[in-house]
Order: structure tokens, then sequence, then C-alpha cells
């Protein structure tokens, strides 16, 4: 970022603006904890998705303060009157965008975590960069005074920012007179635009799912007993499953080689009505063999249970919020062996 800013900005400016987004994002740390909000892939993508309006504050009320400086020579009054001319601008800017995410936190059902983590570190760090932009900022550049000499590095971001305007000034000049003067091809294009983009996210060319189902790394097999069923019969099934399990192991590790694994851990649990067994796949990447087909041929080798009221072989649902949190058995494994088992 600094790197960037220096290009166009003198490096006093440049610091300072970079500084002041690491003072808004760590602003917006601090409310975290007391949020209920943990560092995760969602709120990391609202720090990524708020960084384009954090970033800009800085910048407008930084260059707009260098531009006083070099103007009347520095001093309190040019950070003070910098500032000033483009206080409402920045506000509003930042007010709107605030607005939209703030009834996100007033949502309900299953997905209120989501949208209330995104809407929270929002709200904070465009807070912070408000305040840093108007307030700190201003303060670190209030001594900074107009340049005597350019110097080799000095002429350089000259040329840059001249070529900049010079872009402004003529091509992007051009093309806006062009499209005022043609108020009605201008609006005609966007409206046609707008009509496309909606008619394509309302067809089937474009999937979208906002919690998409992924490859499945979970397989359940559940035995429904009669009752009266001895606790011995039970085990005999457990054992049943066990043997499939392993044969099931065997023929993946004879077809790949050894080089693909397909069962990272499995638990299983013996009750006089009812054996349970969950089998954790490895990741996707790492195995040959989808969980539908694992799940098909772990039927297949289970064989028939006569005294069986009901045999289930299912592949638990993976969305992504479910991944977030594994279930509450698959926590209470005990290691046991090279196994993972009761």
């Amino acid at each position: 970022m600094f790197l960037v800013l220096i290009i166009s900005l003198r490096p006093k400016v440049a610091l300072w603006v970079t500084v002041g987004i690491a003072t808004a994002y760590a602003g917006a740390f601090i409310f975290l904890p007391t949020n209920d909000v943990s560092l995760n892939f969602l709120s990391l993508f609202a720090f990524l998705l708020v960084i384009g309006v954090v970033v800009d504050d800085a910048i407008v009320v930084g260059e707009n303060i260098h531009e006083e400086a070099e103007n009347t020579g520095g001093g309190l009054d040019a950070a003070i009157l910098g500032t000033q001319l483009v206080a409402k601008p920045v506000i509003y800017a930042v007010a709107t965008t605030m607005i939209v995410f703030a009834p996100w936190l007033f949502l309900s059902g299953i997905d209120v975590e989501f949208t209330r983590h995104i809407s929270i570190i929002v709200i904070a760090a465009l807070s912070f960069s408000l305040i840093e932009a108007l307030f700190i900022l201003p303060a670190h550049l209030s001594h900074m005074k107009p340049r005597e000499k350019l110097g080799r590095f000095g002429t350089f971001q000259k040329r840059i920012a001249s070529s900049i305007t010079r872009f402004a000034q003529v091509t992007y000049r051009r093309w806006l007179a062009a499209a005022v003067r043609r108020r009605g091809l201008t609006a005609s294009i966007f409206l046609a635009g707008f009509i496309i983009s909606v008619g394509i996210s309302s067809s089937s060319w474009l999937k979208f799912s906002f919690m998409p189902e992924v490859e499945s790394e979970q397989i359940s097999v559940n035995v429904t007993l009669p009752e009266g069923t001895p606790y011995d019969r039970a085990l005999e099934i457990l054992a049943q499953l066990q043997q499939a399990e392993k044969e099931l192991e065997a023929e993946v590790n004879a077809a790949s080689d050894g080089e693909s694994q397909l069962v990272e851990n499995w638990y299983t649990r013996a009750r006089a009505d009812s054996v349970l067994a969950l089998v954790r796949l490895a990741p996707a990447e790492m195995r040959d063999m989808s969980a539908k087909e694992a799940a098909d041929r772990l039927r297949i080798l289970i064989g028939e249970i006569p005294d069986a009221e009901n045999l289930e072989v299912a592949i638990r649902s993976t969305k992504a919020s479910q991944r977030l949190s594994l279930p509450s058995i698959i926590r209470i494994w005990i290691c046991c062996g090279p196994r993972w088992m009761t």
C-alpha cells in the first residue's frame, strides 16, 4: 500500500495514510471480543470488503492537505482547511456505507451469525477510519511544509502526477462531455446493462448458492434393531460393520498402490436396540473415491442383516455453514491404538 501511494504522494503523506489504515483496523479489532466475533474467514472477508472505503478516506483527506500545504505554505491552517474542504463528502460516503450494512445486525434465522459478523466489522472499521481521517491524520500532517527542491524522486512523482492529471483533463473529460451531451444514449446503455445483469442472475446461466454444498467427508451407518435384541447380537453387527470398513480400505489401497487414503478415522457405538458407525473420510484431494461411491460400496460390503428393522448408509450433508462446527459427537472420539473408537 505504501509503495503504491508514494508514487504520487510525498513520503510523509504516504506513510501517515498507510499508518491511518492500520490504525482503523486496529480499532476495529478492539470490538471483536466484546461482540463475540472471532477471527475467521468471514471476519477476514469483511476486512477485505471494507478496505476500499477505509483507504479512500485517508487518501482523500491526506491528498487535499498535501495540496493545501503546497499552495499556502503548510502548517496547522493548511491541515484544517484541507480537511474541512472534503469533510462532508467523506462523512456522507462513510455514513451511507454504514447504513447499508446496519440492517444486517437485525436479521434473524440461521444465517444471522454470518451477516452479524460482517456488519460489526464493517461498521467498526469505518467508524475508526472516519475518526482517524478527520482528526488524527490532519494532526500528523499539520507540520508538513512545501518542498523547496524536487530532486530526482520529486521529479519522478511530478511526472506521474502530471500524466494522471493530463488523462483526467483530456481523455476522461472528452468522454465525460460526450456522455453528458448524449444523456439519453448514456442512460439507455446503463439501463440495458442493468436489465442484462438482472436477466443473467435470475436465469440458469449464473449459478449461485449462498451456502454451497461441498464434497462430503462423513458417512454414517445406522442399524436399528428390534426391542429385546441381545447386546451380544449388537456387538456381532458392529464387528460386521468394522470388517466391511476394513475391506473397503483394502480395496482402495490395492487400487491406488497405497497412494490414496480413504478413511481418516471412525467412531462406533453399539446399544441393544441400535448400532451406529460414523466414518470420517480423508479430504477430497487426498482420495480417488467420492463420498457417494464410498457409501455405495460400503453398503454392498456390509451385506444383509436379517434381524435389522432398518439399515441406513448415508452421506452426511456438508455445507459451508456446517463445516464451521463439526457435530458434537465427532468431538468425543477417544484414541485407542491405530483406530478411533469408543
